[in-house]
């Protein structure tokens, strides 16, 4: 009966990836494409392995079980690239190092996680990536002001909570090894988990169309600053033709005046010398 109900959280859990996962790919545009993308593969792991894990534990192969607990871990860190700007940086500056980076620190994590203490690490790592992401949502500006920002806070701490209170009860402290099975303390774990997940999926959602939204009003207001500059612009370099037409206007104005006095002073002088306009004595 036990199993029946794991089973059937287990689908609910795949059937909520796969909704916001779908909801995710199709709200993001393209400049938040690969983030999106990189949200959903996490999800997809993160399904794996929950579905993956035998429920009977102890009669499982060892590296069935860690290989589970590294690609929940995986699943764990890859989220908390797309929540953090530096770590993202990071990846983007430096691909090839931190790529093998990560493939060192993934096989250590399967080695040490075929050995009983992998719930122990389980928590642990957990509960650091957990904090990680609580900061990442803290120092990201990107994420600043958004309505779902508190949800997602709100989701870190309460992984935090949940993976430190698995502690006590994983081995050597106690006598759980696997995350998933059908004691109470383990039912009672994942449905915490799923809720966690639940609102997380949605507290990234609202995350990211906030985010989207407020570019696009960004967007809005550049274009409408830029509209009003360039009429501004228009209105002046209006105001300087005018202003050069006057110019012009009155530089003929001063020339035609200026111009008829000298001509008839001209005349004037010409007929005392006894000439005409066109040099002939009179």
């Amino acid at each position: 009966m036990q199993i029946d109900y794991i089973l059937s959280v287990l689908i609910a859990q795949t059937v909520l990836l796969a909704t916001t996962s779908i909801c995710i790919m199709f709200v993001a545009d393209a400049r938040h494409r690969r983030i999106a993308w990189l949200w959903v593969f996490s999800n997809l792991l993160a399904a794996v392995s929950l579905y993956s894990y035998p429920l009977d534990q102890p009669s499982a192969p060892t590296m069935i079980n860690a290989v589970n607990s590294s690609l929940a871990l995986v699943a764990a860190f890859m989220k908390y690239l797309c929540l953090s700007a530096r770590a993202s940086q990071v990846f983007r500056k430096k691909p090839v190092i931190s790529a093998l980076a990560s493939v060192v620190a993934v096989i250590a994590v399967i080695h040490i996680c075929a050995t009983p203490f992998r719930l122990l690490l389980l928590c642990v790592a957990g509960a650091v990536l957990a904090a990680a992401g609580l900061h990442a949502m803290q120092t990201n500006r990107a994420w600043r002001g958004l309505p779902a920002r508190k949800l997602m806070i709100a989701t870190f701490g309460l992984s935090i909570v949940l993976m430190l209170w698995r502690i006590p009860g994983a081995y050597p402290f106690g006598e759980d090894s696997a995350f998933v099975g059908s004691a109470l303390q383990q039912i009672v774990g994942l449905l915490v988990l799923i809720s966690v997940t639940m609102f997380m999926q949605i507290a990234f959602l609202g995350l990211l169309t906030g985010r989207m939204e407020r570019l696009r009003q960004r967007s809005v207001r550049l274009k409408a600053s830029i509209g009003a500059r360039s009429r501004a612009l228009v209105e002046f370099n209006q105001q300087l033709a005018a202003a050069g037409n006057e110019r012009l206007m009155l530089l003929q104005l001063l020339t035609h005046e200026v111009r008829h006095p000298l001509n008839n002073a001209q005349a004037a002088i010409q007929a005392m010398s006894g000439k005409s306009l066109d040099g002939r004595e009179l």
